[in-house]
């Protein structure tokens, strides 16, 4: 499993780091195995010990590490939070022989949103987002945070089936498909949160262009009135000089 595992968490580590700036070396190693920590357990529906854990691992570390905006860092947070335990309990409901590539399926899942994050997301960009778009994220995110909880917590635990005259873990058939849906729909919804700091971003950015320009532009238009000011002046010192020009030191004194 170490195998995807390493990988999957170097990779999150670099989508982390499209996001929040993580300054000293010791940081980022001490970031990766807290995330092969976090990716490694397999999230079954009813698993409360696993997701509590998952759950301090990254609510602790991830803002402590990291720097940047408080808001940022819980945002970045609770979004790879929900992907983490989305995708883990979706993976875990495969069956066999598919439940023993979980690892790798993660790895990949983990490697196509670091593409899409690295393609659309710049640090430098993403550092001048105000604190009220963070704290608009935040509240955007508690709706996958809430959906991936209540169904990883509180669905029923999982039950087990003889295949092949060996134990299997399954999860429960009842509803399976439809919590399933319930959390998939929660990755894609985070996923697309994190592509949405981009747009943040971006916004940010026009919006802050549109101030510049417009305190130059004030700075222009009082160059120019000042410019004319000037002409003017000179214009009038012209034309007091033309006119004393002709006069004699009586009628100069008298001017």
């Amino acid at each position: 499993n170490y195998i995807y595992t390493f990988p999957s968490s170097l990779v999150m580590l670099f989508t982390i780091k499209r996001f929040l700036p993580i300054s000293k070396v010791w940081q980022n190693i001490l970031l990766f195995f807290i995330l092969t920590f976090a990716i490694d357990p397999v999230i079954w529906l009813g698993d409360m010990a696993n997701i509590l854990l998952v759950a301090a691992l990254i609510f602790t570390f991830i803002p402590l590490l990291c720097s940047g905006h408080l808001l940022s860092r819980f945002s970045i947070s609770i979004l790879l939070f929900n992907v983490i335990i989305s995708t883990s309990a979706i993976f875990s409901s495969l069956r066999p022989p598919y439940d023993k590539y979980v690892q790798f399926f993660s790895f990949i899942l983990n490697l196509s949103i670091y593409l899409f994050v690295h393609h659309f997301v710049k640090q430098q960009d993403v550092q001048v987002i105000r604190s009220k778009r963070w704290l608009l994220l935040d509240a955007l995110s508690i709706l996958p945070f809430g959906i991936t909880f209540v169904v990883v917590v509180f669905s029923e635990p999982t039950r087990t089936f003889v295949t092949n005259n060996e134990r299997t873990d399954t999860l429960v058939i009842g509803n399976e498909k439809v919590l399933l849906i319930m959390l998939a729909m929660s990755a894609l919804y985070s996923v697309g949160l994190l592509l949405y700091v981009a747009l943040l971003a971006r916004q940010e950015k026009l919006e802050q262009q549109e101030i510049l320009w417009k305190i130059r532009q004030q700075h222009y238009v009082i160059l120019e009135q000042n410019q004319i000011q000037v002409r003017r002046m000179r214009h009038d010192m012209a034309n007091h000089l033309n006119a004393m020009a002709g006069m004699d030191c009586d009628s100069m004194r008298g001017y």
